[in-house]
């Protein structure tokens, strides 16, 4: 699959189950979109998410 930047609407709706697998433990963030991936190269303008520290 290319970048999840890239899917339109009718996209996503047909390959919903594939994306779910790509996305349900994201990594990246795309700047440009705010769509979000386990990989890198799954979104167009990526930025590293870092894990979010709920300790007080």
């Amino acid at each position: 699959m290319d970048c999840l930047c890239d899917l339109d609407k009718k996209d996503i709706e047909n390959k919903l189950e594939a994306i779910k697998k790509l996305v349900d433990k994201p990594r990246f963030i795309c700047v440009k979109c705010a769509r979000a991936a386990n990989k890198e190269d799954l979104v167009c303008k990526p930025v590293s998410i870092k894990p979010i520290d709920d300790s007080p």
